[in-house]
């Protein structure tokens, strides 16, 4: 067939045998899950959970194929990682910026343990976004230089002392719509 069609096509939620084993072996440990779209012809998206392993190498153990991506997909999913990994329960959860796959996580899961972090690329986007519709358009590129140390550095000292200069730095410009926005939540400082 040449194209797939909504009639053809509609849902499809799968996991390897593989991902299946790393998915009992590391998921305890944390999971993360996005989603790409617009990458072929077709409007179809593809989902993965995927967990790391002993290396820090990411495996994709689990997958959704669908024209839609909402929490009833991935409600699909999780339940299909459910009944194949009974015990399957991460100490965190990493999804994309969205709240999609972190309630249809929390629906099929309503009792775990896990804690929804988001990487450093997400929370970087949604600085620029609200850098750029709160801030004067001069102070842009110090503002996402600020950030990126931020969130490049590894070591606890240099993260607050780092994020404390970005804190004095919006307090000096004047940017007190930036200092109440809630996306410094991702930092769990608050």
């Amino acid at each position: 067939m040449s194209a797939l069609s909504h009639q053809c096509f509609a849902f499809a939620a799968f996991i390897t045998v593989k991902g299946r084993s790393y998915l009992e072996h590391y998921g305890n440990r944390g999971v993360v899950c996005d989603d790409t779209f617009n990458v072929t012809k077709y409007s179809f998206r593809l989902a993965t959970l995927l967990v790391t392993d002993d290396s820090g190498n990411g495996f994709p153990c689990a997958h959704v194929l669908s024209y839609r991506m909402t929490s009833a997909e991935m409600e699909n999913l999780f339940q299909l990682v459910k009944q194949l990994v009974p015990s399957f329960d991460p100490q965190y959860f990493m999804p994309d910026d969205t709240l999609t796959f972190f309630n249809a996580f929390k629906t099929v899961f309503p009792y775990s343990r896990a804690k929804k972090v988001l990487c450093c690329f997400h929370v970087l986007q949604i600085f620029k976004r609200k850098h750029k519709e709160l801030l004067k358009a001069e102070f842009l590129p110090t503002a996402e230089k600020l950030i990126r140390a931020i969130l490049f550095d590894t070591d606890k000292v240099n993260f607050e002392n780092g994020f404390a200069a970005y804190m004095t730095w919006l307090v000096n410009i004047g940017a007190s719509d930036m200092l109440a926005v809630r996306c410094f939540d991702c930092f769990g400082l608050f």
